[in-house]
């Protein structure tokens, strides 16, 4: 069954649907919140020949104090004549720990579910996750702050530490938009 979810959600047509139907339950569910769509760039901080594609939404309480994570990654790996393309899947929990006006700063974590060809043999990478077949199943440990540029758009960057190893930690930047929802 946890192979067959984890094909669904790394298959591309499905990742929209994904994210369309969490936009509408969780606007339904967080009505005094706001919900938030984003588009940013990652790049791997232990492999300098690999950058990737984030899309994800926000949801956050009506009090601002914490948020709620589903993103989608789409690395890119260039070696030599070939371009290897990898999916990463990511549910997370942030909470504001410091605001200096107009920047907030949050720490959290997520659960990562990736296709990485993660070989334990290789140097950088721990045992703290697991895999199943073709999927790896890790955590991660979050810091993000947001700079707001207008009442509904913000510009954001994320580093995180991920249980995979440190070749897979990744840094990312982005804008995301705020719904009229």
């Amino acid at each position: 069954m946890l192979k067959v979810l984890t094909v669904l959600i790394l298959n591309k047509g499905y990742i929209i649907i994904l994210l369309l139907f969490i936009v509408n339950v969780s606007a339904q569910q967080y009505k005094s919140g706001e919900v938030n769509m984003g588009i940013g760039g990652i790049v791997s901080i232990g492999l300098q020949d690999e950058v990737g594609l984030e899309i994800r939404t926000q949801f956050n309480t009506a009090s601002q104090k914490s948020s709620y994570t589903l993103a989608y990654h789409r690395f890119f790996r260039k070696e030599f004549e070939n371009t290897e393309v990898f999916n990463e899947f990511e549910i997370g929990y942030l909470r504001r720990v410091y605001s200096w006006e107009p920047l907030k700063f949050y720490v959290g974590f997520s659960y990562f579910l990736n296709n990485y060809p993660i070989s334990e043999l290789e140097r950088n990478t721990s045992k703290l996750f697991i895999n199943s077949g073709d999927y790896n199943h890790g955590f991660g440990l979050k810091a993000k702050s947001t700079y707001p540029l207008s009442d509904k758009i913000n510009l954001f960057a994320e580093l995180v530490v991920k249980s995979f190893g440190r070749r897979y930690d990744t840094f990312g930047g982005g804008i995301s938009y705020r719904l009229g929802l």
